[in-house]
């Protein structure tokens, strides 16, 4: 199954920020302006009715006089001519604002040209704010339509009023989205600052990390929707850049963070799969716009469809990995996910009821605030998270001694070099051998000695295991073992395995009268790598394991805690032992990658 490591995630979504970049740097500033929904802005004067419109249908040309909004169908290649008399401007500039769609649009009192919009603007929806200076008062004014895309055209309301009088109905309709998305964005930097700030591992911080760049690119998309950006610097295709590139990294971003909580190997490579999926259409469409062969408010579009449809699959992907593999620390993320989905919900039932136009997109505004604190804090605890500390209870030099002697096992290594001197003695070719696993058992006892909890690889960790194996082996014939290891391909703390087979030995088959069998095998499972040690011992109560004080149970406790491994122990007294570990693959990736 294709998977990505996390190094080539963040690779290509980098390189998904650098082409934005690139893209809005060439192709984004232009000169335009402001764009939105077709309804009434709040304290402007009405300006739709009286306008004499000239254009051409497929039969003939219509001159009529026409009350706005209003759709007209023409043929391609038609321009559309609207005229009427400029209204009374005293001494400031008045801004009549025109909704079109898929058109250029040029604007003319006499022979003036006051207005023109980009040729980029005939692939978007826009709404034109076109300034009229007190010198043109009560003149006649032209607005002419052309490169109308399709076989019909839209025009909006018409309205006109003051500077003050524009920016105080627009901040009337748009407050909220502006201070979300400003707020949004506040709280992304804020989070990246502690991400910077903070000391602790990239695993614990990974989370604070990609939920403060997808609150950032939230708040931009936020403010973007509203217009205020056009309307504040003239970037209308600048500004629709901006929204298709925020939208696309954030759902990248978003199916990145998920997957920091789905540890099927499957199921990672769906997802890794749907990101490289992502990435590719992101750069498709935007080398078909350069050559304008698709409409940008298509594309963005088409990037809403696929945020809210990636939402809704990977929650569910990742209810399953949470319910099904009892991974609990996905819960806050599936519980925000729900909330965001749920608001969603809410925001198409408004729609087809009909009651979009006084609601907005409140509804959505509202999911996407609650998910962006709800991750927020989740993300800050799990950063600021510290592991307890072990406390450390000062050893006298007996102790130090003893832990030496134990670590060592020097009464293993008498018994072997005993046996050595008896192969030597009676010319067996296995002396060669012995002193090869006597040499690697001493040399792997003395590297736990001196660096205690260093991550290695599983096949160092093996070559220990065998070497012990095989000096019991050569030691007691009625003693057998088998590697069955298909996968070797993680990491684990040194000396971590090592002793819980030597215990199964000591404790299993000594018992036994140095009978029977010890398997290690290791295998991919769905939820991570899989050790598993099995002995046909005497067995033993797993009572004893609540304890937590012998060597066995600490030695499991430590996978757990430095490992998040999952450890089972089954046993059945006369029947033998089976103990299973089960070490997350994402975390493993993270161990090797620090």
């Amino acid at each position: 199954m294709f998977r990505l490591k996390e190094q080539q995630l963040h690779m290509l979504m980098w390189m998904l920020v650098i082409a934005s970049i690139a893209f809005f740097g060439f192709f984004g500033i232009e000169k335009a302006l402001f764009v939105e929904e077709n309804r009434s802005w709040k304290g402007m004067d009405d300006f739709s009715e009286g306008w004499l419109c000239t254009y051409e249908t497929s039969q003939n040309s219509i001159v009529d006089v026409l009350l706005l909004p209003t759709t007209l169908s023409v043929k391609k290649g038609t321009e559309v001519v609207l005229s009427r008399r400029v209204p009374e401007v005293k001494q400031d500039t008045v801004y009549v604002t025109l909704e079109l769609d898929n058109a250029a649009v040029q604007v003319f009192v006499k022979d003036d040209i006051i207005y023109s919009s980009s040729p980029k603007e005939t692939m978007l929806p826009v709404r034109h704010v076109i300034p009229i200076l007190p010198e043109y008062s009560e003149l006649t004014m032209s607005i002419v339509i052309t490169d109308i895309v399709g076989e019909e055209v839209s025009l909006g309301k018409l309205q006109s009023g003051t500077y003050n009088q524009l920016w105080t109905s627009f901040l009337q309709m748009h407050c909220f989205p502006i201070v979300l998305g400003s707020l949004m964005c506040l709280i992304g930097i804020v989070m990246l600052v502690d991400w910077f700030v903070i000391k602790n591992t990239w695993q614990q911080k990974r989370v604070l990390f990609y939920a403060s760049m997808e609150g950032i690119l939230l708040g931009i998309l936020f403010v973007c929707n509203t217009g205020f950006i056009p309307l504040m610097t003239g970037w209308n295709y600048g500004n629709y850049i901006l929204k298709v590139c925020a939208i696309i990294i954030a759902i990248v971003l978003h199916l990145i963070m998920i997957r920091c909580f789905i540890y099927k190997k499957k199921v990672l490579g769906i997802v890794d799969t749907a990101i490289l999926l992502i990435g590719v259409l992101y750069i498709s469409v935007m080398v078909l716009q350069v050559f304008d062969l698709i409409h940008f408010d298509l594309i963005y579009m088409i990037a809403s469809v696929i945020y809210i449809a990636m939402l809704v699959l990977f929650t569910i992907v990742l209810s399953i990995t949470i319910f099904d593999y009892r991974r609990k620390e996905g819960i806050p993320i599936f519980v925000a996910n729900v909330i965001l989905i749920l608001c969603m919900f809410v925001q198409l039932i408004v729609y087809f009821t009909g009651r979009q136009m006084n609601a907005g997109n409140t509804y959505i505004c509202i999911g996407f605030a609650v998910y962006m604190i709800y991750v927020a804090v989740y993300g800050m605890r799990q950063a600021v998270y510290l592991q307890p500390k072990k406390e450390e209870i000062p050893l006298d030099e007996s102790q130090i001694k003893s832990q030496v002697v134990e670590q060592i096992n020097p009464n293993l290594l008498f018994a072997s070099f005993q046996t050595l001197q008896s192969l030597i003695k009676s010319g067996s070719a296995m002396s060669v051998k012995m002193i090869y696993y006597i040499s690697v058992y001493f040399r792997d006892n003395l590297k736990a000695l001196e660096s205690a909890g260093e991550v290695v690889a599983f096949s160092e960790e093996m070559e220990h295991i065998i070497a012990y194996l095989q000096l019991q082996k050569t030691r007691n014939q009625n003693m057998n073992f088998a590697m069955e290891c298909k996968e070797k391909d993680f990491n684990i703390p040194r000396h971590s395995i090592e002793p819980l087979v030597e215990n199964a030995v000591k404790h299993g088959l000594a018992k036994n009268g140095n009978k029977g069998n010890v398997t290690i095998r290791t295998y991919i499972r769905a939820d991570g790598y899989a050790i598993q040690i099995i002995d046909d011992g005497v067995g033993f109560d797993t009572a004893i394991l609540k304890k937590k004080t012998t060597t066995f149970a600490k030695k499991l406790m430590l996978l757990e805690k430095t490992c998040q491994a999952r450890t089972e122990v089954i046993s059945r007294q006369g029947k033998g032992t089976v103990i299973t570990i089960v070490l997350p693959m994402l975390d493993n990736d993270l161990m090797e990658e620090m």
